[in-house]
């Protein structure tokens, strides 16, 4: 089945925020690293200023002729989540509308990848806004366990495992996985291989992520990306497993 991937990006709303060169590379590296098709590019990058910041998305200019543009089966991929929703109820009627349209959203700097049914780390926030209740109240609930660096649902980030439930749930490195994703660090990089040369590994030696399922080229791209930055929590923090892991990212200096 044929289909077309856009981009959309907007300028940033605070002086930190990624520029739309960074939003665009990011985007254009991701597909590139990731499709399992050499003939998938981005057809176009739709960019916003940074006044439409908290107008929705298919309601400003650009976003607007996107999903003019877009058809069943085509995928959008992003950079942040902050360059489109405002809030997480905003991101799940978003998905909603792009479910029904048959059309799939990825967000680099999160993993999230609808495509995949919305999983990992977002299925237990999608879960609880569609049930009904004070949404607005389940969404600032959810963000504060997530600045507090505590699981929201039982889906770990990537070089973690979950002990615990409810209350007492708490994040712990994950040994095993760490390795996999240094390993992916080293092909990548000593080695030279593609994303997608390294699915085509794994898949050869049958390794498989800690849920059982093949490791697909978006998610390496994540595990990559999550194993150069030492495994940063939602909130930022990091849980060091190995030595080294106890040096600053920044600066290499021991904490």
């Amino acid at each position: 089945m044929s289909y077309t991937v856009y981009g959309y990006v907007r300028e940033p709303h605070h002086e930190n925020g990624p520029t739309v060169e960074e939003q665009r590379d990011a985007i254009l590296d991701f597909v590139n690293q990731t499709s399992s098709d050499d003939t998938i590019n981005v057809d176009e990058i739709f960019t916003d200023d940074s006044s439409y910041w908290d107008v929705p998305w298919f309601e400003r200019p650009a976003g607007s002729r996107l999903i003019g543009r877009l058809q069943p089966g085509d995928h959008i991929s992003i950079a942040t989540l902050g360059s489109i929703f405002r809030s997480i109820v905003d991101l799940c009627k978003t998905i909603d509308k792009l479910t029904n349209r048959t059309v799939s959203l990825s967000a680099i700097d999160c993993g999230l990848d609808t495509s995949l049914t919305i999983q990992r780390n977002f299925m237990a926030e999608l879960n609880a806004l569609a049930i009904d209740g004070p949404k607005e109240q389940i969404a600032e609930a959810l963000q504060l366990k997530r600045m507090r660096g505590r699981p929201v649902n039982q889906n770990a980030p990537i070089g973690y495992q979950i002990r615990g439930r409810g209350a007492d749930a708490r994040y712990l490195p994950d040994p095993q996985e760490r390795t996999v994703c240094y390993d992916i660090v080293r092909l990548h990089d000593e080695d030279d291989l593609s994303f997608r040369k390294i699915y085509s590994k794994f898949l050869r030696q049958r390794i498989k992520t800690k849920h059982g399922r093949e490791w697909i080229p978006s998610r390496i791209w994540c595990a990559y990306h999550a194993a150069k930055e030492c495994f940063p929590l939602p909130n930022g923090d990091r849980l060091p497993c190995f030595p080294w892991e106890r040096e600053d990212p920044e600066t290499g200096d021991a904490e």
